[in-house]
């Protein structure tokens, strides 16, 4: 068995992404809204299975904010139970870390074959008080749709944007499997 180091950021990540996990096994936020869009698009539209993180009033929000930005880029969307070309899930984790805090999202976009095909991710800043979740106004929810939508499409189009590199590791050990094990 090897051990690796994990920064105190790599471990507030790994607890809000552990918290987003359990939030959505618990919550289980879900929505059946039809979007309609143009056919240009994926033949059978793409689906969100699910946005899981953020309170009730600030999903309803933003569940409105991606209807509005996949209908602006003529992006079919349907209802989860419908049958769909592309499949999302859509986390999102309210974080501070000293003075700076923001809502980190991220989407696993899956194919019909419901194969993972890629991931997209981005990070909106908040100020660093309190209750980050009534910091999510309609602008910043639109930053999110719209970021989150215009990756999507890009990855459907076969260019997923490039994720940054992880950054170096270190703070205190833990334990991982070696390769091939």
């Amino acid at each position: 068995m090897r051990f690796v180091r994990v920064s105190s950021r790599g471990r507030r990540a790994l607890t809000a992404c552990a918290a987003a996990l359990i939030a959505s096994l618990v919550a289980a936020c879900q929505t059946d809204q039809l979007v309609t869009g143009s056919v240009a698009a994926p033949a059978n539209g793409v689906a969100f299975e699910s946005v899981d993180g953020p309170p009730q009033a600030v999903f309803d929000r933003l569940v409105a904010k991606l209807t509005s930005e996949a209908e602006a880029r003529k992006l079919p969307v349907v209802s989860r139970t419908a049958v769909a070309s592309w499949r999302v899930r859509l986390y999102l984790a309210a974080h501070v870390e000293g003075k700076t805090a923001g809502v980190t999202w991220v989407a696993d976009v899956f194919d019909a074959g419901l194969e993972r095909a890629f991931r997209v991710s981005g990070e909106e800043p908040l100020a660093a008080r309190r209750d980050l979740w009534a910091q999510a106004d309609d602008a910043v929810l639109g930053r999110i749709a719209a970021r989150a939508v215009d990756a999507l499409m890009a990855g459907i189009a076969g260019n997923p944007p490039v994720l940054p590199a992880p950054e170096p590791v270190g703070g205190p050990v833990i334990a991982m499997a070696e390769p091939g094990r």
